[in-house]
């Protein structure tokens, strides 16, 4: 068993006195191990000596005959200093051997002294026999790494002796302690010392120790993207070679540092994080690796309820509209201000926006539990145009649609939720009156709602079932004109991509993992395959995010996996991972001003924002709760900058500043959002 032998001692260095202790880990013999670990710290520090050890201890251990030396002494750096510690067993009364030594480094900080491992030297070897042997060994030494060009050796001896030394294997010459060397080389060296007494008796030392004159390297692996809405950042970095690390931000005090490394407590504005190495041989890398990035805080953030939000909209000329959990419309100005509330019953889900009773203001359509009812408010004046009932509970956000000059809304009720397949009644109403123009039993449904393609009177719908089967309806009649059977649940709401010829396709994505594209006028697949085998719960977004010229569709998995794919051949041109399960569909918007879509994904409490050409993360946003809703981009404040909105599950809105100029120019298909996915807004029949 180990046992610890320690020593506290005052070393008196001029008129100052340096207080320290020391803990020596050792065997059950009292002899300290090959990697004894030692502990060392200078309290206080006012005077260094300006040649040779400051002091020089040796007490004894058990047996009597055991010694242990410490010595302290001033390296050629001012702010360094170097120890070392000697064990010296008996194996007998006269015989001496030194069982190991290891010499240590210390650098100066704010009056600390760092210690710092030099390296694990060679025993130095001494002659045996009768204790009137001469003896001879190095009380001063260059470290066993440094970028000094200088070198100082102390030595002496237990008896009075001449010395002559050798350098390198040079030549032999006369010399005395200390004996300094300068103008040394970059590489190693060895120094060898022979002490004579009475012309006959003589002992040999040497020290090798190796002068590194090269700075070292650091990279920046990792750091928060151009802009983030954070008061914090994460970086990880690393040394080219063996190396300790400083760090600082904003031109602070450079501090010891490792990665990964947060910073938090920042204001908003532009910051510089730094990192540096400095090399065993302490020379310190001369231009630190830079990162910088600008950091934002919310505009404004409100709670107005404590339920969770389940719809967010922003409408020009009319203001934020917030669904909730609770059973209200509310409307709110740019500041957050609230504007009016309208009570419509039971717990909403998302809703659908549009002028559907053609009086100039806009409506917004939306399913309700508890009664289960589709309700249309006005949100001009906070009325309710009007209510129609259904026969189970709406879930999915309904869709609208204009055909021959008049809109209908599109939607579907589902039984009590589970984890099993529901009966489902898809179903069409007048958007003038909310009158019943026709409804469908669809055997099992989704919660994900439904899609809405291009045609005349053969406008198709498009939903999707826990049974399995994607469906596609005649919007004029609700008459189905195919079904496919995908091999896995759709909970995801589909969306509907422009086709090279007439035929439009849509997407859909299941919760085994797989996503497909099927064309519209047949209910053939097109091609299918297994993105992320978590699962996909959300709908995706369409759009040229890689810059190709062509369509993507941009899809998020319950894990968090984020995958862009061509939607003509399948073909995944990228994947991410993201922290945390997904919280809603994404949505594309340019956040780089390159008129080019980026991506914008609530995963649990953070919204990322994601590269649209790689994948990049550039920021992430962390709120309070779990992000309940796809986020909202748009001009809030009637300016011309983008803003984001963003809401969560315990009530709260934030807006996000961007810096990004709206409207925008980018390659994104019109969509409007639902819970499960994604429809097109007034996409025409005919007129």
């Amino acid at each position: 068993m180990d046992r610890i032998l320690s020593t506290a001692f005052a070393l008196m260095v001029g008129s100052a006195v340096v207080t320290s202790g020391c803990s020596i880990f050792g065997d059950d013999q009292g002899r300290p191990s090959s990697d004894a670990d030692v502990e060392f710290k200078l309290s206080v520090l006012t005077h260094l000596v300006e040649d040779g050890p400051i002091v020089k201890l040796q007490w004894d251990l058990e047996p009597a005959s055991d010694k242990v030396t410490y010595t302290v002494w001033r390296a050629v750096d001012p702010s360094e200093l170097f120890f070392a510690i000697s064990f010296v067993g008996a194996t007998s009364t006269t015989d001496l051997s030194v069982e190991w030594e290891k010499r240590y480094r210390y650098r100066v900080d704010a009056n600390h002294i760092e210690l710092g491992l030099v390296a694990s030297t060679p025993p130095i070897t001494v002659a045996t026999g009768n204790g009137n042997r001469l003896q001879i060994f190095f009380d001063v030494a260059p470290a066993t790494i440094t970028n000094s060009t200088e070198a100082r050796f102390f030595f002496s001896g237990n008896k009075e002796a001449s010395y002559i030394c050798n350098l390198d294997d040079i030549a032999w010459i006369l010399c005395q302690s200390p004996e300094v060397i300068t103008g040394l080389t970059e590489g190693g060296h060895t120094f060898r010392l022979q002490g004579v007494y009475n012309n006959q008796e003589t002992d040999n030392v040497q020290w090798s120790w190796q002068i590194d004159l090269t700075p070292p390297d650091s990279v920046i692996l990792s750091g928060p993207g151009n802009t983030i809405y954070d008061t914090g950042a994460t970086f990880e970095f690393f040394a080219t070679e063996k190396a300790r690390l400083e760090c600082r931000v904003d031109g602070g005090a450079w501090k010891a540092c490792t990665s990964p490394l947060e910073v938090d407590g920042l204001a908003a504005g532009e910051h510089t994080f730094a990192v540096r190495a400095i090399d065993l041989a302490g020379n310190r890398q001369p231009e630190p690796a830079v990162w910088t990035w600008q950091s934002q805080l919310p505009a404004w953030s409100i709670k107005p309820t404590s339920a969770a939000i389940r719809g967010l909209d922003w409408i020009p000329d009319t203001g934020i509209v917030v669904t909730g959990a609770d059973g209200k419309v509310r409307v709110f100005d740019s500041a957050g201000a609230p504007i009016r509330t309208t009570h419509i019953g039971g717990s909403s889900g998302g809703g659908a926006i549009a002028d559907i009773d053609g009086d100039g203001r806009t409506e917004l359509v939306v399913g309700t539990d508890g009664p289960n009812q589709i309700v249309a408010v006005d949100l001009g004046n906070g009325s309710i145009d009007w209510v129609q009932p259904v026969t189970h509970r709406v879930d999915a956000a309904p869709a609208v649609a204009r055909i021959n000059g008049s809109w209908l809304v599109i939607g579907q009720s589902l039984a009590d939720p589970g984890p099993v397949a529901m009966p489902v009644s898809a179903f069409s109403l007048a958007g003038t009156n909310g009158s019943l123009m026709w409804a469908v039993e669809i055997g099992a449904g989704g919660p994900g709602g439904a899609a809405i393609g291009a045609g005349a009177a053969v406008t198709p719908v498009v939903v999707g079932g826990r049974d399995n089967i994607l469906r596609s309806l005649r919007l004029v009649d609700g008459v189905q004109t195919w079904q496919l059977d995908l091999g896995t649940d759709l909970d995801a709401g589909p969306v509907i991509a422009a086709g090279p010829s007439a035929a439009d396709t849509a997407i859909v994505a299941g919760r085994n993992g797989l996503v497909a594209a099927v064309a519209m006028d047949t209910g053939t697949a097109q091609w299918s395959r297994i993105v992320d085998s978590h699962g996909y719960r959300f709908g995706p977004a369409l759009g040229d995010v890689a810059g190709l010229a062509g369509t993507d569709v941009v899809i998020a998995s319950e894990a968090g996996q984020l995958a862009a794919i061509d939607v003509t051949s399948g073909t995944v041109a990228w994947q991410r991972e993201l922290s945390g399960p997904t919280a809603g569909s994404p949505i594309l918007v340019d956040l780089t001003d390159d008129d080019r879509p980026d991506i914008l994904v609530p995963v649990g409490d953070k919204l990322y924002a994601v590269s649209g050409t790689d994948g990049v993360v550039q920021w992430s946003f962390a709120t309070t709760g779990t992000i309940s809703v796809p986020p909202v981009a748009g001009a809030v404040d009637g300016g011309t900058e983008m803003q984001i909105l963003v809401a969560t599950d315990q009530g709260w809105i934030y807006l996000l500043p961007t810096g990004w100029d709206w409207p925008q120019s980018v390659t994104a298909a019109p969509w409007v959002r639902s819970r499960g996915g994604f429809h097109r807004q007034g996409r025409s029949g005919s007129e």
